[in-house]
Parts: structure tokens; C-alpha cells; sequence
């Protein structure tokens, strides 16, 4: 049995049960009840049994008065939020398509991180967002890159914005004000990843002198090798690749 001998006992039409746990190094008494399909448990936190049994009766009492307003009574974990989010975020028209396509790429990343598979939404701090950001920073140094403070900053945006439903869905009760603010530094927040690149006319010319200079190739090496140059530089332009995924 769960709990130690001769401490099990029944209240609320024997649906609440009180005890003592056989596993616990304390005498504290604990409360455990199935409701919507589950068991759940807390502690009392006394070991005074009358104070206990007021403090785990208001418990569960509090857990069928939230049944009863249609309030969510199992805490959800993170991983848990976030799915029924990405669905969420498929059906909303008001965003734009490619924002909803952005969002749902980001979790991708974002839900390999494992401690957000067992952590609840209600739990989730800043101190565990900072560990997430290590965790990011960790992976990309294992592949030789750096994380830019754009996609450092994408990804707390996309988490804050899971926060925030959630908040509204009531599976929590506060928004982590100043996400971005309070765990990236101002210069990883403004950094800017845009690259340079060619205007239209710059495009046209740069083929151009291309072809020329296939033209003006001496010998079929040479020249196969400039023709080689010249489409691929037509296939990246034309397929949005980087450099890096058309090499592979």
C-alpha cells in the first residue's frame, strides 16, 4: 500500500482519502481523490492530523468547485500546451500564413529541448528559460555555429506567445512580463541578421558578365567550369537555398 499502517482513512463520501505516506521521511498527512478521469495528490503540510484534514477537505473541495465553473483541474505540461497550441495556431486566420508556418518550425526546435516534456505550464519561470537558452546555445556549439539574438529572440517570442494563450486557456494563471527583455542582452535583442544583397539590376548584370565570360573561356575545361558556375548560381537564386544546404 501507499500509505503507512493504520493512518488510511475516509472523508467526502469515502472519495477523499487521507493518510500518511509509507515513502515519506515526514508525518505530514496527504490527500489524494480521482476526479476527470484521474488521481491526484497533495500534501496537507502538517503532520497535525485535525488541521489536516481541514486544510485537504478545502482542497478538495477547491478541485470540484473548478470541475464545476469549467475550470482546468489537471495542470498540463509544457509539451502538452504547446501541441494543442501549434493546432490552435493552424485554424487562426488572423495571423498570416507564413507566421503560422514560422511558429509551428520554431516548436520543432524548441520541443527538442526534454525538460519541457515533463515541466507544467504552470511551472515554467524564467530561471528554466534561461536553462532552455543554455541548452540552445550548447547545441549550436556542438555543431560549430552560433545562435544569432534574432533566433534566440524568435524563440522567446514564440514561447511568450504560448504563455500568454495559456493565461487565457486558464491552464495558468500569470504572463511572464519582459521575456525578452530580462533574459537577452540588449545587444543579442537589436542585432541585426539581414545580409547584404543585390538589387535586381545588379542580378542581371552579374549574369551577364557570367556569360560573357563563358563565352571568352579557352578550352572545354575552363569553359564547362564557368557553365557550371553560372547555373548554380541561377539554381540558388532561384530555390532561396543558402550556401551550406545546396552544398550538401
Amino acid at each position: 500500500p501507499y500509505y503507512k499502517e493504520n493512518t488510511l482513512f475516509k472523508t467526502k463520501n469515502n472519495r477523499l482519502h487521507i493518510f500518511q505516506r509509507k515513502d515519506s521521511k515526514t508525518n505530514n498527512w496527504y490527500g489524494r481523490t480521482f476526479i476527470e478521469g484521474k488521481q491526484t495528490q497533495t500534501s496537507s503540510s502538517t503532520s497535525d492530523k485535525n488541521k489536516a484534514i481541514i486544510i485537504l477537505e478545502q482542497w478538495f473541495d477547491r478541485l470540484h468547485f473548478k470541475k464545476s465553473e469549467g475550470i482546468q483541474v489537471h495542470a498540463k505540461t509544457f509539451i502538452q500546451c504547446a501541441k494543442e497550441f501549434i493546432e490552435f495556431i493552424k485554424s487562426d486566420m488572423s495571423r498570416a500564413p507564413n507566421s503560422r508556418t514560422s511558429i509551428a518550425t520554431r516548436f520543432n526546435t524548441i520541443l527538442k529541448y526534454k525538460p519541457f516534456h515533463k515541466v507544467r505550464i504552470d511551472k515554467v519561470n524564467f530561471d528554466i528559460l534561461k536553462d532552455f537558452l543554455l541548452w540552445r546555445n550548447q547545441q549550436a556549439q556542438l555543431k560549430s555555429k552560433t545562435l544569432s539574438g534574432k533566433t534566440l529572440y524568435g524563440n522567446l517570442i514564440t514561447i511568450s506567445s504560448l504563455i500568454n494563450w495559456c493565461v487565457e486557456k486558464k491552464y495558468r494563471k500569470e504572463k511572464l512580463i519582459g521575456l525578452t527583455t530580462k533574459l537577452l542582452e540588449k545587444k543579442l535583442r537589436q542585432q541585426r541578421t539581414q545580409r547584404t544583397h543585390f538589387t535586381k539590376k545588379e542580378w542581371q548584370y552579374l549574369l551577364s558578365v557570367s556569360r560573357d565570360r563563358i563565352k571568352k573561356a579557352r578550352g572545354k575545361r575552363v569553359s564547362f567550369d564557368r557553365r557550371l558556375l553560372h547555373e548554380y548560381m541561377i539554381f540558388m537564386v532561384g530555390t532561396g537555398l543558402r550556401v551550406n544546404e545546396a552544398s550538401n
